[in-house]
């Protein structure tokens, strides 16, 4: 199975796929521990990219009702022997209630900007580039 169909996929620097692939936006039953997955699809092609995935897990709508950002710093991974995809993972102990979660989770990764650099503007050739997105998912004590 393709990590296209696992989950939602950001597509950067032409062949690098990042996407949460667990949760999903479906219904689970309540656990001690929740799994949040993310893969990084062509590794060897991101090592440049000083790829950092953050993510944290609110329950309810309540944006103050939500666990610390946690954070994936893959500037430091060994990407470039790393298998396809690269899984990074954590579990979180707060999914024992029922209701609506959503994991809220950011990427951040780097790129060089030649033209810059040739002409020295002050940021030194270093574009930042940021996105945000979330997955919601419930938990019930009857799953589907």
């Amino acid at each position: 199975m393709r990590l296209g169909l696992l989950g939602v996929l950001v597509a950067i620097a032409h062949a690098v796929e990042v996407g949460l692939i667990f949760p999903l936006n479906e219904t689970y039953s309540p656990a001690d521990w929740l799994p949040i997955v993310f893969a990084v699809q062509s590794p060897q092609d991101a090592e440049l990219l000083n790829l950092r995935i953050s993510y944290s897990l609110r329950h309810g709508n309540d944006a103050n009702n939500s666990t610390t950002p946690l954070t994936h710093d893959l500037r430091w991974a060994n990407l470039s022997s790393s298998t396809d995809p690269n899984v990074a993972y954590h579990y979180l102990p707060t999914l024992s209630s029922t209701g609506y979660w959503s994991v809220d989770w950011w990427l951040r990764w780097e790129s060089c900007d030649e033209e810059a650099t040739a002409k020295n503007d002050g940021h030194e050739g270093v574009l930042q580039h940021y996105y945000s997105w979330a997955q919601s998912f419930t938990t019930s004590a009857r799953s589907m």
